[in-house]
């Protein structure tokens, strides 16, 4: 229930961003809602790691965290340029 509720809110307020980014793999478009469900995957199984280990890192750490993991591997993988200036 969590992830599609996740992916649902991501869908609806990123699909258009993520879509402008127009990530490809060997020359062919990746779908937007795949994107939307691989991060919804990232989101949601960082949040069931950090219940189950009943909240061990403060939430502005994983934030920081997950965000820096993202950005630096995820999104660049998918060819997101990050404008680190």
């Amino acid at each position: 229930k969590m992830q599609n509720d996740f992916s649902e809110l991501l869908h609806e307020k990123y699909a258009h961003l993520i879509a402008k980014l127009n990530v490809t793999e060997s020359g062919q478009s990746v779908p937007t809602n795949f994107i939307v469900s691989y991060l919804t995957s990232i989101f949601t199984g960082t949040l069931k790691w950090w219940i189950k280990s009943e909240f061990d890192m403060p939430s502005k750490e994983l934030a920081r965290l997950v965000i820096k993991l993202i950005s630096n591997g995820h999104l660049t993988v998918m060819g997101v340029i990050i404008n680190r200036d």
